[in-house]
């Protein structure tokens, strides 16, 4: 049973500015891990990557994942199946808001679509089906 103060943790680990490590499945089975810059509204967590990553393709084979983020207030394990977009049109906004919780308004803002579709940037958002922690 999770307590509120157990859940007002587990907000306070998903909401700081920390990486997270992603951990998708190879295609000979083993793990394959990547830290990465996230957002988390309460209710989905979002990383991005390019087509050309290792977590894209071993994703696109087999959306499991699993994400941990480690803080000194505890830890946070979400478990569940990535859903991919690569619209640039409609990723930009969410890609944005990454970029700001980690490099600043400036960076976030600069960012276009165009440069989204040029560098084959895709949009990862998890919707957990399991939460281990704090």
């Amino acid at each position: 049973m999770t307590t509120a103060g157990d859940q007002e943790r587990l907000e306070a680990i998903l909401s700081q500015k920390r990486n997270a490590v992603v951990a998708t499945i190879k295609k000979d089975g083993s793990p394959q891990v990547t830290p990465v810059s996230f957002t988390w509204d309460g209710e989905v967590l979002r990383f991005s990557t390019t087509k050309g990553r290792a977590k894209y393709f071993n994703l696109r084979r087999d959306a499991r994942v699993t994400v941990l983020i480690d803080s000194p207030q505890g830890y946070a394990v979400l478990y569940g199946r990535a859903e991919m977009d690569d619209n640039p049109q409609s990723i930009l906004e969410r890609i944005r808001a990454i970029r700001r919780k980690y490099q600043g308004d400036e960076k976030a803002d600069a960012l276009t679509w165009e440069e989204l579709a040029r560098d084959q940037r895709v949009l990862l958002t998890l919707r957990p089906e399991r939460i281990i922690g704090p």
